[in-house]
């Protein structure tokens, strides 16, 4: 495939195929020249005129970009998420459901998973127990029906927004001696 830029340049000059001297000159030119004598260097003036114009066109393409972009885009959306191999990368939650972590309420210290019925007394699910071991290591675990809830624990919870407003009442009522 014949080239265009030679074959143009053979047209201009009114030839075939550039000469070795032809194609000499043009390597021998400068590459740049600096401005034209009818160009003239920016001043600080077009500087800020043109950063100003920039940021004005960033602004209207943003603002238009809030308006036509649907708002779920932008609130942030209730998921969890965990990068392992083969497992769930992401899951929505419900609306009203949320997933945190809360203190181990008073009244469920000392007690197996089973005795506490989570699930049936506050209407949420445990999903994990984060422990501070005795050596200081913290150790996160799901607890089975056998586990206790300790002193210091750190529940992992699924839950309504109901449920988990339940739970955190527990938390904070007082504990008495029975």
């Amino acid at each position: 495939m014949p080239n265009p830029v030679i074959n143009q340049f053979g047209r201009s000059a009114g030839g075939g195929v550039p000469s070795a001297g032809d194609l000499q000159g043009m390597f021998d030119k400068p590459a740049y020249t600096g401005p034209r004598p009818t160009d003239r260097y920016m001043t600080l003036d077009d500087v800020v005129q043109r950063t100003a114009a920039m940021l004005g066109t960033i602004l209207v393409a943003g603002a238009i970009a809030w308006v036509a972009v649907p708002d779920r885009l932008f609130t942030p959306v209730r998921s969890f998420a965990e990068r392992g191999s083969g497992g769930l990368e992401f899951l929505e939650l419900p609306e009203s459901h949320r997933l945190i972590e809360i203190d181990v309420p008073a009244a469920l210290e000392g007690l197996t998973v089973a005795e506490a019925a989570p699930r049936a007394r506050f209407g949420i699910s445990v999903l994990a127990v984060n422990r501070m071991g005795r050596d200081g290591i913290e150790r996160r675990f799901v607890p089975g029906p056998a586990d206790r809830f300790e002193h210091g624990d750190v529940l992992v919870v699924l839950g309504t927004d109901e449920a988990i407003a339940k739970l955190q009442e527990a938390r904070s009522a007082p504990v008495t001696a029975g």
